[in-house]
């Protein structure tokens, strides 16, 4: 499935992945969480959301940041990796989640979610 949102294509599109079930179980939980609805006006709150959902579906925070101004929203980038593969490319993948608030909705409904190039490994 492919959203256009004001001019920018986002991807809910997860694939082949290995890790399907916990990018889309972190999407899910955090757009669920509580009665359903997040206020957009408070971004802060959602990332902290998805860092929370992200750790208990197996993955591990990279990065977050959050937008203010006349439309907040943010992205959270998290890597996954399969147990002692950490290190290794083919056993790990980097999704960003990201959220914005709609231009005539005072809540964010939809976390979309893309995978990209993860960082190379410290070592």
């Amino acid at each position: 499935m492919i959203a256009v949102v004001v001019g920018v294509v986002v991807s809910r599109r997860v694939g082949a992945s290995p890790f399907k079930e916990n990018v889309e179980r972190t999407a899910h939980w955090t757009e669920a969480h509580g009665d359903g609805y997040r206020r957009g006006d408070q971004p802060e709150a959602i990332a902290k959301l998805l860092e929370y959902y992200a750790g208990k579906s197996g993955g591990q925070v990279l990065d977050t940041a959050v937008y203010q101004g006349p439309q907040p929203g943010g992205h959270v980038d998290v890597l996954f990796y399969r147990k002692g593969g950490k290190f290794e490319r083919d056993a790990r993948e980097c999704w960003r989640f990201s959220f914005r608030k709609p231009v005539k909705d005072f809540y964010v409904r939809e976390i979309t979610y893309a995978k990209f190039d993860c960082p190379s490994p410290a070592g």
